[in-house]
């Protein structure tokens, strides 16, 4: 069985994720090869067997040739190359990351990410009716799914998002964890505004007595926000940025590394890759009570759910994380083993694709 992971829209977030679906395959004893845009080149190691296509398609494409394709995130290409695939006799998986949720919900991210999102289902649901198999991150997700995309295929399962253990060559203490860290995409659907609020919600003499520093860790250009209060905070050490470029997986792991707990107040997830990443370096995610957050964190135990959002409880919240990032450590890490590591899905994913070579009816 060969089997090609495939991200044909770079998207550095993703890179985890490949990577552990490509573990998974060869675990379970396919042959796995990533295929990918070229924007990963410079990103993925060399113990990886992979093929980098452009835009245009390179002459490689007209030979390659799979029984099975995992497409991982969304991209208006998908639909397009996955008919090719099909009609050379593959099945096609999708890992369909947010189903479509409510115009209103949405628009708390603002119009543009609305925009984006309305774009993103739309070609969602060409791939779908196309696909042989779905797989959703959560079950909240699937309810989601339920109600919007079933009709364009009910062959629907749930798996988490799903890493490999990437903390082996990084040490990891909690006595190293001095961090409250915002890390991934800086935008308003991920509360990056509110994050910033928090910041300047200091005063000076706070700042002075608090027993942790804060840390941004994003790909975002975010110097047209660094007003003089940003500033005095980076230079007096008590921030840390690194932004405004893709980040290479080692630098995005140091910085979970060094945090005691990230920022996951999102204004809506379907389930986010910030929360299983962090528990893989035994940090708190602190999120909202709300979409698929409950699934993951038990509130107090392996990370924080907040229902009543403001500047006092979260910072109190900050501080009993600081205080008892020890237990923490120690919780975050044994949910990551127990939800998210790849290797737990190993025998749930090959019944599926082999499912997949049976006969069955999508829309």
């Amino acid at each position: 069985m060969k089997i090609y992971v495939a991200s044909f829209n770079f998207s550095p977030g993703h890179l985890s994720h490949l990577i552990a679906w490509y573990k998974l395959f060869t675990l379970v004893g396919y042959e796995t090869k990533l295929l990918l845009d070229y924007g990963y080149k410079n990103l993925i190691e060399k113990e990886f067997d992979v093929e980098y296509i452009n835009s245009k398609l390179n002459d490689r494409f007209e030979v390659l040739k799979t029984d099975v394709l995992l497409i991982q995130n969304p991209s208006i290409k998908n639909h397009s190359l996955a008919k090719k695939f099909k009609e050379k006799g593959a099945k096609i998986v999708y890992i369909y990351h947010e189903p479509w949720d409510s115009w209103q919900e949405y628009l708390k991210e603002g119009v543009k990410q609305t925009f984006k999102a309305s774009v993103a289902h739309f070609f969602s649901t060409k791939l779908l009716s196309l696909s042989d198999s779905i797989i959703v991150p959560s079950e909240f997700a699937l309810k989601l799914y339920e109600k919007r995309d079933f009709k364009c295929n009910s062959n629907v399962s749930v798996i988490p998002l799903i890493f490999d253990d990437e903390t082996k060559d990084i040490e990891l203490t909690p006595k190293n964890k001095t961090y409250f860290s915002y890390i991934g995409t800086a935008c308003k659907g991920h509360g990056f505004d509110e994050f910033l609020n928090l910041l300047l919600s200091f005063d000076k003499k706070d700042l002075i007595d608090l027993p942790f520093k804060f840390q941004i860790s994003t790909k975002t250009d975010i110097t047209n926000l660094m007003n003089e209060q940003i500033r005095f905070l980076i230079k007096e050490g008590f921030l840390k940025i690194n932004h405004g470029k893709p980040l290479k997986n080692s630098e995005i792991n140091q910085a979970y590394a060094n945090s005691f707990a990230v920022w996951n107040l999102y204004n809506r997830s379907t389930q986010s890759g910030v929360l299983p990443k962090a528990q893989m370096f035994g940090t708190a995610p602190i999120a909202f009570n709300i979409g698929s957050f409950p699934e993951f964190i038990q509130n107090g135990i392996n990370g924080f759910l907040i229902k009543d959002y403001n500047f006092n409880n979260l910072k109190k919240t900050i501080y009993i994380a600081f205080e008892n990032r020890k237990k923490l450590f120690e919780n975050c890490r044994s949910n990551f083993f127990q939800k998210f590591y790849f290797a737990n899905y190993a025998n749930e994913m090959k019944h599926i694709v082999e499912n997949m070579f049976l006969s069955h009816d999508n829309c």
